[in-house]
């Protein structure tokens, strides 16, 4: 006895191709993509950065970009952050789409909120791509160019967050215990943003190794808080189902246009 997809393989392939693709895709991983890639890349290139004394050994906490500046460890760092900029583009998206379900039921102004929510995807869209400037400019090819991939990524990081919870608490997005949390993780990525533009001023002065690691740690810092944030959306995006399906039409005339011909008999015919 054959089963639906035998007899749909065998009389009809497209239909076992529309019978593959129709399921229904969950996107609770789009938040282990964009915290576990990034941090195993990361302490892999910082594990080959240390071991082929590719970062200064006088340093107590080395910069991220140190740990991705040169290769082989650049080639594994720069793929995981190239990688973790199209996720967080990817969840920007979703976010957005998802934002649009909670505002069409929400009594506050709709355009208004509807604006705020557009505006959001392109500052999250903004993020990603600065993260991959980071990772495709090492430092020593050009600092200009990476510390302004940089700056950019952090300060509009940091924005992400504390607008895009805000717009939670507006429309009441999860749990209040949950938007506290992400709250928090906004305030973390801005206050470490601050210290670390601020103490990276420092480097001329004298002990300028001990504030530059301070710095560093800032940056950690950064980074721990958004991977907090995107943690926090973890059973949310588990509900939220992606539909990817097939359609195949069959036709019942060739898709080449018709072309007029004459008979023999000087009545105009037409040629399929």
């Amino acid at each position: 006895m054959h089963s639906f997809s035998d007899r749909h393989h065998h009389h009809h392939p497209t239909l076992y191709l529309i019978y593959l693709l129709s399921s229904a895709m969950r996107l609770h991983w789009l938040v282990g993509c964009v915290i576990i890639i990034p941090i195993v890349s990361i302490i892999t290139a910082y594990i080959i950065s240390i071991s082929l004394h590719l970062v200064p050994e006088d340093r107590l906490i080395p910069w991220i970009s140190a740990t991705i500046d040169y290769p082989p460890a650049s080639t594994i760092g720069s793929l995981g952050l190239s990688l973790t900029a199209f996720f967080i583009v990817l969840f920007a998206f979703v976010k957005h789409r998802f934002n649009r379900l909670l505002i069409a039921v929400s009594s506050d102004d709709k355009k208004a909120l509807e604006r705020r929510n557009k505006i959001l995807l392109y500052v999250g869209f903004l993020f990603g791509f600065c993260l991959n400037g980071v990772a495709c400019v090492q430092f020593h090819v050009s600092r200009v160019a990476h510390l302004s991939f940089a700056g950019t990524m952090f300060f509009s990081g940091a924005v992400y967050v504390l607008a895009i919870t805000h717009l939670d608490f507006v429309i009441k997005a999860h749990t209040r215990r949950v938007r506290i949390v992400r709250a928090l993780c906004g305030l973390l990525a801005s206050i470490s943003c601050i210290l670390c533009f601020i103490l990276s001023f420092f480097l001329n002065t004298s002990g300028r190794y001990f504030i530059l690691s301070f710095a560093a740690a800032s940056e950690i810092l950064i980074a721990v808080s958004y991977f907090l944030f995107f943690a926090t959306y973890y059973s949310e995006l588990a509900i939220v189902h992606v539909h990817f399906d097939v359609e195949w039409y069959e036709l019942s005339t060739p898709l080449l246009s018709s072309s007029p011909t004459v008979n023999t008999r000087g009545e105009n015919t037409t040629r399929r």
